[in-house]
């Protein structure tokens, strides 16, 4: 039984003792190597993760502006349209009084020759009156004569 022992416990000691031996200087630096990458490569997913989600919501961020600056756009559209037809306005009232004018002065102009005919017609009138009368009298003093 000794022997058996002695068989039996010079393997076990050495693979005790290579396992420890390799335990310190193979498996702990390979066993760290490995958890240091796992947790760089979990590092690198939550800051992939992170970088997602700040992108999310910088795009959220953005749209919002974007949303903003249309709507930004528009009022500046609807005023600038709201001041063209008030100056279309104006120019549209400021052309009728010019036109007023003109109309008035023309009507004036219209009244001042009608003014001047009549009495141009009212002179030619009375020459002609005075021309017929003449001839009726002279015609009523010829048939007397004769």
């Amino acid at each position: 039984m000794d022997s058996l022992y002695i068989q039996l416990g010079i393997p076990a000691l050495t693979f005790i003792t290579v396992w420890y031996l390799l335990g310190n200087s193979v498996f702990k630096p390979f066993l760290a190597n490995l958890e240091e990458r796992e947790d760089r490569t979990t590092g690198d997913e939550k800051r992939a993760a992170e970088a997602r989600q700040k992108t999310a919501q910088l795009h959220i961020k953005l749209e919002e502006q974007l949303k903003i600056a249309r709507l930004e756009g528009i009022r500046m559209r609807d005023d600038y349209a709201a001041q063209a037809k008030l100056e279309a306005g104006r120019t549209q009232d400021q052309a009728l009084q010019v036109a007023l004018k003109q109309l008035d002065g023309a009507r004036a102009e219209i009244e001042t020759i009608k003014a001047k005919v009549r009495s141009e017609l009212q002179g030619e009138a009375q020459a002609l009156s005075g021309a017929i009368l003449d001839k009726l009298l002279r015609n009523s003093a010829e048939r007397v004569i004769h």
